[in-house]
């Protein structure tokens, strides 16, 4: 059983504004706490919601200090101190001449704590770069337009030093990593458990697997579950996940095996039965090809497709009764996909005859017509000259 995850969305106890100190803004700086910044763009609205991640746009080409805070324009900011509504300060690093607009990008992510993280910075320029020609031509030179992440050091958050929150930050991740390790140990931990439930049963005497394992692997696979139960609540409770995945793998050696054999043996007769339907329309494709009675397919490249169906019915009868009087603990090279192969070859010989195009017909020979000529004067034919007259 597990419970659907929920994302909740929590409103600010006041507008976030980000801003920065722009000699090329004509207006005046508004922010009491924080002279100097006259650029000032919202963040979140009174009622909009966070976590949130923001891409917000500045034209600036130079080093510049980018900040975060509360608006204490807003009614509720009364209640506040100005000396906590600083939310955090970044030091964004300047573009270089190549840049193409002046226009900076940057990630502001609000955390579902509420607290402000700049993820990065980055500009568009324009780099030269050389491509290779077609041919033996030689490379030319083109200008492309690529991204250029710019260095974003974080200087101030909520009145802690860079170091301070860089610190935090790393403290904060090896959290999350151990929380996130506790919490896959526990998800490994109930698959080994519930793979043994499953398994278990029909590895023991008289169960679907019995009979599709070696007894030997049987015994070992039901003793070590067995032993199991007792490991995962007892010396294991505490066990490092590689240690339950090795274990699990062992188990899936012996079971997965016995599970494919079993679903081999068991649908078997039912695929026989769909892949002799499947060939019997085949066939009947070719038999009423045969009423057509076409001329230019002869009655034995009829024959030989209809053979070709009668001897895959056969080999693929002979095949499944093999399978199923075989040791049921060895795996076999008969495989359900070889149905499948041996329609298509069937499928692709028959149409070959079936659908023999005719043959063209033979082109016309045209005779010349001999003038009509006078009975009173008869044609005269060339003399042949006799061989003593050759020289």
């Amino acid at each position: 059983f597990q419970v659907r995850e929920f994302i909740v969305h929590e409103r600010p106890c006041l507008p976030i504004l980000v801003g920065h100190a722009n000699p090329d803004c004509t207006k005046e700086a508004s922010v009491s706490f924080l002279p100097g910044v006259n650029d000032i763009v919202p963040l979140l609205g009174a009622n909009d919601h966070y976590p949130k991640v923001l891409d917000v746009t500045v034209k600036r080409t130079d080093e510049f200090t980018f900040h975060a805070f509360y608006d204490e324009s807003a009614p509720e900011a009364k209640n506040f101190n100005t000396a906590r509504m600083r939310m955090g300060e970044w030091k964004i690093g300047k573009t270089s001449k190549t840049n193409i607009d002046g226009i900076v990008k940057i990630r502001v992510r609000i955390l579902p704590s509420g607290l402000i993280q700049v993820d990065g910075a980055y500009t568009n320029e324009l780099v030269e770069v050389e491509e290779k020609a077609e041919g033996d031509a030689a490379p030319k030179t083109v200008t492309k337009k690529v991204r250029v992440e710019l260095s974003c050091t974080p200087s101030d958050i909520l009145g802690h030093s860079a170091e301070t929150v860089l610190e935090c930050r790393k403290i904060e991740d090896e959290m999350i990593a151990n929380d996130n390790k506790i919490l896959f140990q526990k998800e490994i931990k109930n698959t080994l458990e519930a793979y043994i439930f499953e398994n278990r049963r029909h590895m023991e005497a008289g169960g679907r697997y019995c009979d599709f394992t070696p007894e030997a692997d049987r015994k070992k696979f039901v003793d070590e579950t067995i032993a199991l139960e007792t490991w995962i609540y007892e010396d294991g409770a505490e066990a490092p996940v590689e240690e339950y995945q090795t274990r699990l793998a062992a188990l899936k050696m012996i079971a997965d095996p016995a599970a494919a054999r079993h679903k081999l043996h068991d649908d078997a007769p039912y695929a026989l039965k769909q892949f002799i339907a499947r060939i019997d329309a085949v066939k009947a494709n070719v038999s009423a090809k045969i009423a057509e009675a076409p001329e230019h397919i002869t009655i034995e490249e009829f024959q030989g497709a209809t053979k070709l169906c009668k001897d895959a019915i056969k080999e693929a009868e002979a095949a499944v009764a093999s399978l199923l009087a075989s040791r049921k603990d060895v795996d076999s090279k008969f495989k359900l996909t070889d149905f499948d192969a041996k329609l298509t070859e069937v499928t692709f010989g028959c149409n070959r005859v079936c659908n023999k195009p005719k043959p063209k017909p033979a082109p016309v020979e045209e005779t010349a017509e001999v003038p009509a000529t006078d009975d009173s004067e008869p044609p005269v034919v060339p003399q042949q000259k006799a061989e003593d007259d050759l020289d």
